[in-house]
């Protein structure tokens, strides 16, 4: 199934072009606006009621949120409850992106994006924890043959 298109006037900010790189799924983009920004916890069924979509299809989706660091588990508590991540704010507060990119996916970052690894004199920013794990697991171990 192919996600639909993001419209031309959205696809300027720097929430559609976070979607296009890390919500490949017509679900993740139906899920994700409902917990964006709320600062209650979700569960999958009710994600999935306001998102109309199956209660599968949103517990699948929020597994997937929590690997790439887009949102965190709330406690122990069973269901499960998934509190989005504030680091993401910036995709919404009208933020122009920098020139830099995230060196992942190639998304513009906002030069104050919360997520950076300091290299030397060298700051490296990242859209989401998920790019920044990715990075991390791929850089060359200092001082290995």
């Amino acid at each position: 199934m192919s996600t639909p298109p993001i419209s031309p006037d959205l696809a300027k900010s720097a929430f559609a072009q976070f979607a296009l790189a890390h919500l490949p799924s017509t679900t993740e983009r139906q899920i994700y606006p409902v917990i964006d920004g709320s600062s209650e916890a979700w569960t999958a069924t009710a994600a999935a009621r306001t998102a109309e979509v199956s209660d599968h299809e949103a517990d699948q989706a929020l597994r997937r949120f929590h690997k790439a660091g887009i949102v965190d588990l709330d406690g122990g508590r069973r269901p499960r409850r998934y509190r989005w991540r504030p680091e993401m704010a910036y995709l919404h507060e009208g933020i122009e992106p920098s020139r830099a990119r995230d060196p992942i996916c190639g998304m513009p970052v906002a030069a104050d994006a919360p997520l950076l690894v300091q290299e030397g004199a060298v700051t490296v920013r990242f859209c989401s924890l998920a790019c920044l794990v990715r990075w991390r697991a791929h850089r060359p171990v200092v001082g290995a043959a």
